[in-house]
């Protein structure tokens, strides 16, 4: 068994695979992340495997929270909201305005009804009371309102 580790100052990803997966996911990552660039890879003194028993465990970092499908998101650092279909699991937002990340914490689902009869589910950081967007099929505006839980309802 062995691992892939992907890591951020602010984020870990480690995945268990087979040596075999391993090798070839190995080679895959590193083609995608240098391209024909080798040389700017900094090379890293791997450290030696410790024994479990030895001193204190080392602590797993917290499992970040990630969403995926419709999400309407504020950025924190200006202000300017963006929608977007996310089809694989994300963390944060990077703003297209300021270019800053946002964290994905704690967002609250929103339920737009167009009369056009389709329905669109988002998850949001909005902390308006009433949120408008347009629908995706036809255009029209919609509106949801806020309710006690945080979570938004058609109005």
């Amino acid at each position: 068994m062995n691992k892939i580790r992907i890591a951020t100052n602010d984020m870990v990803l480690t995945v268990k695979m087979s040596d075999e997966q391993a090798n070839v996911w190995f080679g895959t990552l590193t083609r995608a992340l240098l391209g024909e660039y080798p040389d700017i890879a900094e090379p890293v003194e791997m450290e030696e495997p410790r024994d479990e028993d030895e001193g204190e465990p080392a602590e797993e970092p917290a499992p970040q929270e990630s969403y995926k499908g419709f999400l309407r998101i504020t950025c924190v650092h200006c202000g300017e909201t963006g929608s977007f279909n996310a089809r694989y699991p994300i963390g944060f937002y990077r703003c297209k305005s300021c270019g800053e990340n946002n964290a994905l914490h704690d967002l609250h689902r929103l339920k737009f009804r167009c009369e056009c009869g389709h329905t669109w589910v988002y998850h949001t950081n909005a902390k308006e009371r009433i949120i408008e967007q347009n629908c995706l099929a036809c255009g029209m505006p919609m509106q949801a309102e806020q309710d006690k839980n945080g979570d938004y309802s058609p109005l």
